[in-house]
């Protein structure tokens, strides 16, 4: 029988952490789990435990708000833990025409009045461990790094980023990188590292940037503009710090991937990927031009037409498929804990097999110089900014909103749909393929606003 969302409330008094962690979590993603508990009626996403010392010495009545942690929160429970909700929405009102956004908790408190910028201080928790190492207790922490030596005292760091969802807002990126930067302060002449290995989450590597964020901006456009220009800055990284140090870069996709995740995976020496894995390269059905300097890695990785092939057609890809065209360089056979290890036997064996100077193949004679990179970046940026403000920008906004708020499409498009393509002899086209800048241009000039026409696919 259907599970209704009364059934899987809980009572913050009676319910341990654990219980009301599962109630939590059975209702993820959609529709999350509806409680009064915070002080308004809110659908509660993450529900992980916390089992610090700083929560059992606390003398505090079960509900209280008891911390905040890179925008989670924390609420006591009855058996002396604590419960993080890291994602609020709100519930959709009588005179709403869509869902509400599904936002970081604090940013949503912050929204309906319920937490102050003051409070959010006050209740700030630091990271449970220094150093970027992973807490030996449950806690609520998005990125960890762990260092170990494997192959004649090879020294590794393995680099995981557990985002909701795949996402990676403005501030996830700036923590991700002051991870790298705290991993590349452990490269040493002394004791050197000789790969760092992204990780990512277990459930999605990364589906690139924070559309959820985005939405609830004050500013949208603006918002999207530096979420990219922060994903950026990681991959970067990725392209020119690390390789300057003669420091391997392995991406580990051990979950889905999407657009700028994918990127962000392709920017490595090597890729590798669970078989069960799904990529999803394109940025287009969006409406975005798309970065991470995807034009560099997906061309050079798999030629100039399968490259665009990849964007234009918007397709999902197995393992095992993307791994044919060059954007994945081993698939293992495994997932869960055994993927793990196949990752780490990987890593060693790689190690042991090639010269520590020696790059990825498809880096060979690609100029990766902080001018060479620039320009490679300011191009994409380019195409992004008219996504983001041109007459275009329109589709971006409009299906970031519809796809954030759930919005039911009116059809599916032709492009898939292909048993509709004719009528009366004649090949159909769907939105995506008819598409012309003139279109907007005139949806703007009927509303008085003037902008040149910027793009022409």
């Amino acid at each position: 029988p259907l599970l209704k969302a009364a059934q899987r409330d809980f009572d913050i008094s009676l319910h341990t952490a654990k219980e009301i962690s599962r109630r939590i979590r059975c209702s993820d993603s959609q529709p999350g789990c509806l409680s009064t508990v915070l002080g308004k009626s809110l659908y509660l996403y993450g529900g992980i435990v916390e089992e610090g010392q700083w929560v059992q010495d606390m003398d505090v009545v079960a509900g209280a708000l008891i911390g905040c942690r890179d925008e989670a929160v924390c609420i006591a429970t009855c058996d002396k833990k604590g419960l993080w909700i890291t994602h609020l929405r709100r519930v959709k009102g009588k005179q709403d025409t869509t869902l509400w956004p599904k936002v970081p908790a604090v940013t949503c408190l912050q929204d309906i009045q319920l937490l102050s910028i003051e409070r959010v201080k006050q209740l700030t928790v630091p990271q449970p461990t220094k150093d970027w190492l992973m807490a030996n207790f449950s806690t609520f922490q998005e990125i960890w790094v762990e260092f170990t030596t494997v192959a004649e005292e090879q020294r590794v760091a393995y680099v995981f980023f557990e985002f909701y969802n795949g996402a990676m807002s403005s501030t996830q990126c700036a923590r991700l990188v002051q991870a790298l930067e705290f991993v590349l302060s452990k490269h040493t002449d002394l004791e050197p590292l000789s790969a760092v290995v992204l990780m990512g989450g277990a459930s999605y590597f990364s589906n690139g940037i924070h559309l959820n964020v985005i939405e609830t901006a004050d500013d949208p456009a603006l918002e999207s503009w530096e979420n990219i220009n922060y994903i950026n800055d990681a991959v970067f990284y990725l392209l020119h710090e690390l390789p300057k140090r003669k420091i391997h870069t392995v991406a580990a996709i051990r979950g889905n991937c999407a657009a700028g995740g994918v990127a962000l995976a392709a920017a490595c020496d090597k890729v590798i990927a669970g078989a069960d894995v799904v990529l999803n390269p394109a940025y287009r059905a969006l409406g975005l031009y798309g970065s991470e300097y995807h034009t560099l890695s997906y061309t050079k990785r798999c030629g100039n037409s399968a490259a665009a092939g990849l964007l234009r057609n918007m397709l999902p890809l197995s393992a095992s498929d993307a791994e044919q065209v060059g954007l994945v360089d081993h698939v293992l056979p495994a997932s869960g804990v055994e993927l793990c290890d196949q990752i780490r036997d990987y890593v060693e064996t790689m190690l042991s097999s090639v010269d520590d100077s020696a790059s990825s193949f498809w880096k060979a004679g690609i100029d990766t110089s902080m001018a060479a990179l620039a320009s490679v970046r300011v191009a994409e940026l380019a195409e992004m900014a008219k996504d983001f403000w041109s007459p275009r920008a329109i589709r971006y906004h409009r299906r970031r909103s519809d796809f954030v708020r759930k919005v039911k499409p009116k059809t599916t498009p032709l492009r898939f749909a292909i048993h509709r393509r004719a009528e009366k002899g004649e090949r159909l086209l769907d939105e995506e393929e008819k598409i012309k800048a003139g279109t907007y241009q005139r949806l703007f000039e009927d509303q008085g606003v003037i902008f040149p026409c910027l793009y022409d696919p």
